[in-house]
C-alpha cells in the first residue's frame, strides 16, 4: 500500500508512479536508468532563475515603483479611515475551562494555545 497525498502526486505522475510499481516488484523488472535526474531539473531552475529571473524581476519592480494610486470607487457610503491595528482580542475564559484546557496540554504535550486553536 502507498499512501500519497493529492499534493504530491497528480493522476499522471501516480499512472506512471504505479506502473513501475508493477514493473519492479510484480514482475522484477528494473527500470530503465533515467534521462535526466530530478538535480539536472532543479540546476535547470536555478540557471534559469539566474539569467532571467533579474531582468523579470527589474520590470516588475520598475512597473509598480512608486506610489500605487488610490482606487476611487463610487460607494453608498463614506469611506472608512484604517482599521485600528489589535494583536490579540482578549476572551474571557473560566478558571475551571483554563485548568481543563492546561491539562490537556499536560496530557498530550501540547500548548495551551496548541489546544485552544485545536478546540
Amino acid at each position: 500500500m502507498v499512501d500519497i497525498h493529492h499534493i504530491v502526486s497528480d493522476g499522471t505522475s501516480h499512472t506512471i508512479l504505479a506502473d513501475e510499481f508493477m514493473q519492479l516488484y510484480g514482475n522484477g523488472v528494473p527500470l530503465e536508468p533515467l534521462f535526466v535526474q530530478y538535480k539536472d531539473f532543479a540546476q535547470c531552475k536555478i540557471d534559469y532563475r539566474q539569467r532571467r529571473g533579474k531582468n523579470q524581476e527589474d520590470y516588475w519592480l520598475r512597473l509598480y515603483a512608486g506610489e500605487i494610486p488610490r482606487l476611487n470607487l463610487a460607494a453608498d457610503y463614506k469611506r472608512p479611515g484604517p482599521l485600528p491595528s489589535r494583536r490579540s482580542m482578549p476572551v474571557p475564559v473560566g478558571k475551571r475551562i483554563r485548568r481543563k484546557f492546561k491539562l490537556l496540554g499536560a496530557r498530550y504535550g501540547g500548548t495551551l494555545y496548541m489546544n485552544i486553536m485545536a478546540r
